[in-house]
């Protein structure tokens, strides 16, 4: 679940960031999201005690932190989702 949630930070992040600006009212927005609608789904734990759906959070806070670029993200999620869950299209 942690990658998974990882990926979705950037996903997250990169439909923020398409017009090359993430808004205070973005980040507020997401973080009510995680909240209200990730965190209740399941309760898979990091290493550290915390719900994994945190990741989301994390991810796209060091992506805007960091003014990361969004190029890679499709590309890298259609990876993933191939690779765990079999899909290719």
């Amino acid at each position: 679940m942690i990658r998974f949630y990882e990926h979705l930070g950037r996903v997250f992040y990169c439909i923020a960031a398409v017009d090359k600006i993430v808004q205070k009212v973005e980040i507020e927005r997401l973080k009510e999201i995680v909240k209200n609608e990730w965190l209740p789904l399941e309760n898979t734990l990091n290493e550290f005690g915390d719900d994994t759906a945190y990741q989301i959070e994390i991810v796209f806070d060091w992506l805007v932190e960091n003014d990361w670029s969004i190029g890679k993200v499709i590309p890298n999620f259609k990876i993933f989702r191939k690779e765990r869950f079999g899909f290719t299209s």
